[in-house]
């Protein structure tokens, strides 16, 4: 099986919240604000070094083994998650190309293979077989619309419909030719099993029960152009037409054009979500409605996406809802389920902005195919680094712990005592100089924090903004705890301290007055508090009453 699953599985399982990463880093200063990550992603990469057969990646699918195959300029490649192995017109004559154009796979888990002549080649239960013969036309596009099992349906660049029982080896390809001069491109299936076309005169054909047919007048559309059609979740056909957008109701297109905006809009390309919402590339605007409101748009995108067509733009919903659109030239762009956009490019660490292909694995990683730049897998960035660029004083931190406002303490080598709220970082120092800044151990406390901290490893509290030292006579603090009574513990060099109420006394782990230095401290639910010390010793400190 493809590896990637276990990973990301136990990670999302076992992460009910993000954690902190601490980075090292130096600066000096009182108060920052967290620059926001430029991408929640971690980007990895393989190419042509990796054994990749081509650094230009031309789709990407997976069978039902869990394998992933990577199509390329030359030849096929068959992906475990560590190494490929590659198939090209040398080694697997089936393939009579070595550039792949496309990758399907269909209902009974066969992978199909388009070459760069149009041709078609089938793999299934590790055999190769031509299905199609090559065309005499070079970088020709075969693309699976639907398949059953035991009916595959392809449409050809120039919309012819090709299909045929894919059991059926040895069987003639159904071929449908276009009506003449109607040069269609394909737009979508519905769920009645209807193709939707728009001819070269840029009105609507259909293709149903083995025949092409002009839908009359458009189906009401008033629009003079027509830019496009689209199948939302439910198979219901959306049109975009000039200053127009109308659903089919299976009979004639309703107008569903928002009437909160202005009149003159240009929907070039449609992208309807599972949820019901509609984003539109409207002239070089993105923007989304929900039923006939305009309700957001991607400002920071403006002009980005352009009037993309289908070969420069690819768009996909994951399993989350987000939106994804792969563009040749423009990188990746990404929308989150919460209505976030994210764009990715070099910049962000992606190997080139010619984004082919896309795709989502069945463990739910994101993987891209780039034109020179290999193949990418994007990882969820689970930890994010903090450090000197975002407003940490000193070099290292010794200790973080939150508390219950949710502010995040944290205790620096030399800085002082940070407090991270709301993205904001605010420093406070120890002491007049560097050494006394060292806060080695944080506790929280009720509008502050207990440290331990200065070259003693002193007991110190933060109140109302300041670091002010405790009149109490313990040093070398390795660790803190509160238990559920509200006692402090204090791990030290030399035994177990206790504070509770006006009362404070130094104890030993068990009754001795020489004990090792005590590192960690846990209370359990029944209320006993666990001592680990330096010499590897374990004991139960105290029964909590």
């Amino acid at each position: 099986m493809f590896p990637a699953v276990s990973l990301k599985a136990i990670i999302l399982q076992a992460c009910r919240r993000t954690f902190l990463a601490v980075a090292t880093g130096f600066f000096c200063g009182a108060t920052f604000s967290i620059r926001a990550a430029a991408t929640d992603y971690l980007v990895d990469g393989w190419g042509a070094e990796n054994d990749l057969p081509s650094s230009s990646v031309t789709a990407i699918a997976q069978t039902p083994d869990g394998y992933l195959w990577v199509g390329t300029y030359d030849g096929l490649a068959r992906f475990d998650g560590a190494r490929f192995i590659t198939k090209d017109s040398a080694n697997t004559p089936q393939l009579s190309q070595p550039r792949i154009q496309g990758l399907f796979v269909d209902a009974r888990g066969t992978l199909w293979i388009n070459t760069f002549r149009g041709g078609l080649t089938s793999y299934r239960n590790g055999v190769f077989r031509e299905e199609l013969p090559d065309q005499p036309t070079f970088d020709l596009h075969t693309t699976l619309i639907s398949s059953i099992s035991n009916k595959v349906v392809f449409v050809t660049q120039y919309g012819e419909v090709l299909s045929r029982d894919p059991m059926q080896t040895n069987a003639d390809w159904n071929v449908v030719t276009v009506p003449p001069g109607s040069r269609p491109i394909f737009q979508c299936a519905d769920s009645e099993g209807k193709l939707w076309f728009l001819a070269r005169d840029g009105h609507i054909l259909q293709f149903f029960d083995g025949k092409f047919a002009a839908l009359p007048a458009d189906g009401g559309l008033v629009g003079r152009r027509i830019n496009t059609l689209v199948a939302d979740a439910q198979g219901e056909v959306w049109a975009g037409a000039e200053n127009e957008i109308a659903r089919w109701d299976g009979q004639r297109f309703v107008a569903m054009t928002p009437t909160n905006g202005e009149a003159a809009s240009q929907p070039l390309l449609l992208f309807p979500t599972r949820a019901g919402a509609i984003w539109v590339l409207d002239g070089d605007r993105f923007r989304k409605m929900v039923g006939r409101e305009w309700v957001a748009e991607a400002v920071e995108w403006r002009g980005l996406l352009g009037p993309a067509s289908g070969r420069a733009m690819g768009a996909h919903e994951d399993r989350d809802g987000g939106l994804w659109f792969n563009h040749y030239g423009n990188g990746l762009f990404h929308i989150t389920p919460d209505g976030a956009c994210q764009r990715l490019t070099t910049a962000d660490d992606l190997p080139g902005d010619r984004v082919g292909a896309w795709f989502q694995s069945s463990d739910g990683g994101v993987w891209l195919g780039v034109t020179h730049g290999g193949l990418v897998r994007l990882r969820e960035r689970h930890f994010h680094s903090i450090g000197v660029a975002e407003g940490l004083p000193a070099r290292t931190a010794l200790s973080v712990c939150e508390d219950t406002n949710g502010a995040v303490w944290i205790g620096t080598g030399g800085g002082g005592l940070c407090r991270l709220t709301n993205g904001v970082i605010t420093s406070f120092n120890v002491g007049a100089n560097a050494s006394a800044d060292f806060v080695f151990s944080i506790l929280p406390r009720p509008g502050g924090a207990w440290l331990s901290a200065a070259e003693g490893e002193d007991l110190y509290q933060f109140d109302s903004g300041q670091v002010r030292r405790v009149t109490w006579d313990v040093h070398g603090i390795k660790c803190m705890l509160t238990d559920h009574a509200g006692r402090m513990w204090l791990g030290t060099k030399s035994g177990i301290a206790q504070w509770a109420g006006d009362r404070r006394w130094i104890l030993g782990t068990n009754n001795d007055t020489t004990t090792p230095s005590v590192r960690a401290l846990l209370e359990t639910s029944q209320g006993v508090v666990w001592a680990g010390a330096d010499d590897g010793t374990l004991t139960a400190a105290h029964r909590a009453a």
